[in-house]
């Protein structure tokens, strides 16, 4: 990881312009394309049934998921399968980010 400059607030959003290398962001996004090859994407659905306009995947112990029965968290994929680890590449992201916070 390389040296951020001090974060910028954008609409409430902190932005840290520099805190990651161009490799360091190739190997968080290769590690992002290994969760999604373990937990495919899938588009979950409102409680009334309708189709989000988004595809997603969870990583860790537990996701987020929508279907019928309404909105939570599961401890595993729509097919059954548990959720993958959370990429120690960006675990430490967290951590570094946000040191004081549970990972």
């Amino acid at each position: 990881m390389s040296t951020a400059r001090p974060p910028e607030v954008i609409r409430g959003v902190l932005l840290y312009r520099g805190l990651l290398a161009q490799d360091d962001q190739q190997r968080i996004l290769a590690a992002i394309e290994a969760v999604i090859a373990q937990a495919p994407l899938f588009t979950p659905h409102t409680p009334n049934g309708r189709p989000m306009s988004v595809r997603m995947t969870s990583a860790g112990r537990y996701g987020w998921y929508s279907d019928r029965a309404g909105y939570r968290y599961i401890d595993c994929q729509p097919n059954g399968r548990p959720w993958p680890a959370v990429p120690p590449a960006v675990l430490a992201i967290w951590n570094r980010l946000a040191p004081d916070h549970r990972s």
